[in-house]
């Protein structure tokens, strides 16, 4: 019994033993459980904020990439401009193809002051936004040049090309004599708006009746013709074939034929005011100091009186010139006696 006693007390110590280490062990595991509570909610509190973070994160992206869509149209469209806060870059001048110097060195000027205040670096974008400011026979000029690029003609794709191309089209430098040049190498296989005519008049000038006219008229053995002219200017031109009767005319007679026709082309500008008729020979006045006049002699003759003008020879030598050639030439001739021309004689 006592020693039953002595095991049931070993085993009761035991089992309080095992009830202490057991009440423990879940003590442990309690705190271990709530301590996984803790630490999931701090968890699941991290994974909240960094979702926030990530939407954020996200609109930012998007915002990046229409922002990034809207640059890369911009570039292809070529309007490629970052614009200073604190500078405005003024827009240059339209050149519209005149061929003047000064001109279009300043328009190349302005555009390249354009360039940098615009901050266009880009060779491609300097050339899409320089022809933008082209107007008028310059545009013609570049449409005609970029159909050309767009055959693979020519390649137009820095800024540096592009000056040398408007300065060889436009730039007046030797212009008779590049036109001379171009039209003696032209062939029936080139193209023809290579060879253009630009004139920055009219050929034709418009007449001024407040200025004096004057007519030129030339014959030959098969025809005649005539120009009205006003100060050297050009107003209007004639010309006609001479019929079998008239290539049998004599030389006046022939210049005669050509004086009358001009005056019946132009009798509206000329009849009732004071002209210059300037000919090869003196045929009008051939005709006046003739006592004895042809049936077609005296026609010419009364048409002709109908006109106020004056007859000058095409040979005839002008000693209004002349004169003052010579009294410039006669004062700084030194003489012999005083080793002196007149002209230091006179201011000493």
């Amino acid at each position: 019994m006592g020693d039953v006693k002595d095991r049931l007390g070993y085993v009761e110590q035991n089992l309080q033993t095992l009830e202490d280490h057991v009440l423990e062990e879940l003590e442990s595991l309690k705190k271990a459980v709530m301590g996984q509570d803790e630490l999931r909610t701090r968890f699941m509190e991290l994974f909240a904020n960094l979702q926030e973070q990530l939407d954020v994160v996200k609109v930012g992206v998007e915002e990046t990439r229409q922002e990034t869509t809207i640059c890369k149209r911009a570039i292809a469209g070529g309007a490629v401009v970052t614009h200073s806060p604190t500078v405005d870059a003024l827009k240059p001048k339209e050149f519209g193809g005149k061929r003047d110097a000064t001109e279009l060195d300043n328009f190349i000027w302005h555009m390249e002051r354009y360039f940098e205040g615009a901050s266009i670096t880009d060779e491609k974008a300097k050339v899409r936004t320089a022809t933008l400011y082209l107007t008028d026979t310059a545009t013609l000029w570049w449409r005609r040049k970029h159909n050309d690029i767009e055959k693979g003609l020519c390649t137009v794709d820095t800024w540096d090309v592009l000056k040398k191309e408007i300065k060889r089209q436009f730039y007046p430098e030797n212009v008779t004599y590049e036109a001379r040049k171009k039209l003696r190498e032209l062939k029936h296989k080139s193209r023809i708006h290579d060879y253009e005519a630009v004139t920055e008049e009219p050929v034709l000038a418009l007449p001024d009746h407040t200025k004096v006219f004057k007519l030129q008229t030339d014959a030959s053995d098969f025809a005649i013709g005539g120009v009205l002219m006003q100060e050297g200017h050009p107003i209007a031109f004639e010309s006609r074939k001479l019929n079998d009767t008239e290539r049998r005319y004599t030389v006046q007679e022939k210049e005669m034929t050509a004086v009358v026709h001009c005056l019946r082309t132009w009798r509206h500008y000329l009849l009732g005011r004071r002209f210059l008729i300037k000919t090869d020979n003196i045929a009008t006045s051939y005709f006046q100091s003739q006592r004895k006049l042809s049936p077609k002699q005296a026609r010419w003759q009364d048409f002709l009186a109908e006109f106020d003008y004056h007859v000058v020879s095409a040979n005839q030598t002008d000693w209004a010139r002349l004169l003052d050639v010579a009294q410039f030439s006669y004062n700084l001739m030194r003489s012999e006696a005083t080793n002196q021309s007149p002209f230091e004689i006179a201011i000493g």
